[in-house]
């Protein structure tokens, strides 16, 4: 939550404008979603090979 904060009070201390810093935002919201979804989806397949090892042969 600390890094939502320092964003949105980027416009007044680099004087940048809020467009960019709502697109800075977003884009970090998103690559943080994606880091995780990542994160899950090995940690599923790890699970995965660990209960059938025969799959692990593909």
């Amino acid at each position: 939550m600390w890094l939502h904060w320092v964003v949105l009070r980027l416009p007044r201390w680099l004087e940048l404008p809020e467009a960019m810093c709502t697109g800075l935002l977003f884009t970090v919201l998103l690559s943080t979603i994606l880091m995780l979804l990542a994160l899950y989806i090995r940690e599923l397949e790890h699970d995965m090979m660990l209960k059938s090892p025969h799959l692990s042969k593909f």
